[in-house]
């Protein structure tokens, strides 16, 4: 099943509060998702001054997810949602040592 990162971020960058990686079968149930449980989405919601809209209608998943793709920054207050498919997961290759003092051994907190 494929990942997802799910942002809420404003001019101050990514922090532990702003981002999820969600497991969904696709973007449009992911907003399928948002739309049935919008509480469990709340944080989000408010931050990206999309909690009123959820409120006021009935949405499809198709408009939702239009309505997030095209959610802004406003620099101030309002935080921009989206939605993004991790479509590689990098490994994390350390280079070899040239014949250097350091071990090959697992890095440590003072690496």
């Amino acid at each position: 099943m494929p990942l997802f990162l799910v942002t809420c971020l404003c001019d101050d960058g990514m922090g532990p509060r702003n981002f999820r990686v969600v497991e969904a079968p696709s973007r449009v149930a992911l907003a399928e998702a948002m739309l049935r449980d919008p509480y469990r989405w709340y944080d989000e919601l408010e931050r990206s001054h999309l909690w009123d809209e959820i409120s006021r209608r009935w949405w499809s998943p198709e408009e939702w997810l239009e309505k997030i793709d095209v959610s802004s920054i406003d620099c101030d207050s309002r935080y921009q949602l989206a939605i993004r498919e991790i479509t590689e997961i990098e490994p994390c290759v350390l280079p070899q040592s040239s014949g250097g003092s350091r071990s090959q051994g697992p890095l440590t907190q003072d690496d």
